[in-house]
């Protein structure tokens, strides 16, 4: 809801869950007082974030996290840690960090870029897909399969190979 919050993990894996239309920005290092755009939260030891349908931006901290995005046009950053990304639908910005990183796509997820994907460092996870085809883009590479495509910025595409990729 758009009140003041206070969330604590409790060990473990701990998730902020934000699923308003609106979009949500949260960092996740931060542990004072921010403006989430649904309130004024407060998050102590909550390692992963899901955004709402709106245009989110969650920001990780220097563990690893898993940051969803889902609807509307994100932009996400892992920041430092091994983490799973994942833009969902809608036209994402996605940052990995300085880790190895997984970045999820599925079908339909529309037209996302990786500004920082490190070949041998950083995974691309496609969901059920065969048929990836690899394109050249001038500095960058561009992936499509079905109505998904994926940019990877400053990427020459003879750098990408199948040991870039995990099919669940």
């Amino acid at each position: 809801d758009a009140s003041n919050d206070t969330l604590v993990g409790a060990g473990g894996s701990d998730t902020a869950l934000y699923t308003a239309a609106a979009g949500v920005r949260l960092n996740l290092a931060l542990t004072s007082a921010q403006d989430t755009g649904m309130g004024i939260d407060v998050l102590s030891g909550i390692e992963n974030a899901t955004g709402g349908g709106g245009a989110d931006v969650l920001r990780g901290n220097s563990g690893g996290n898993q940051l969803q995005g889902m609807g509307g046009n994100d932009t996400i950053y892992g920041e430092s840690g091994s983490d799973l990304i994942y833009g969902g639908a809608g036209n994402d910005l996605l940052y990995g960090g300085s880790y190895g990183d997984m970045f999820i796509f599925t079908a339909n997820d529309g037209h996302d870029t990786i500004a920082d994907f490190q070949d041998g460092t950083d995974a691309l996870v496609m969901g059920n897909f065969i048929d990836v085809s690899i394109q050249d883009a001038g500095a960058n590479t561009l992936l499509i399969y079905g109505a998904t495509q994926v940019t990877l910025l400053n990427v020459n595409y003879t750098q990408i190979s199948i040991a870039d990729f995990l099919f669940p």
